[in-house]
């Protein structure tokens, strides 16, 4: 695992659970609000070992945070609430 005087696994942890809930409670009302449905916006699981060390393998090497990040998160969409 990467480690990081910036941000660690538990942080990382606490920011995918906390967006998740406020995804959650967004969504809930969110067609009856704006008068259409929000499509996909949620925030993954980690990224599979495979893919965080193919990351890991770019060169220049990409910041520890980045890495650290992916290994909790792999993936998210987020596109509503970039607009609301």
């Amino acid at each position: 695992m990467c480690e990081s005087v910036l941000v660690d696994a538990e942080w990382v942890e606490e920011w995918r659970v906390s967006v998740t809930a406020l995804l959650a409670e967004l969504l809930g009302t969110f067609g009856q609000r704006f008068g259409f449905e929000p499509g996909v916006n949620a925030v993954g699981p980690p990224a599979s070992a495979e893919s965080v060390s193919a990351l890991a393998a770019l060169r220049p090497v990409p910041a520890r945070e980045l890495l650290l990040f992916y290994e909790g998160i792999g993936e998210g969409s987020l596109p509503v609430s970039a607009n609301v």
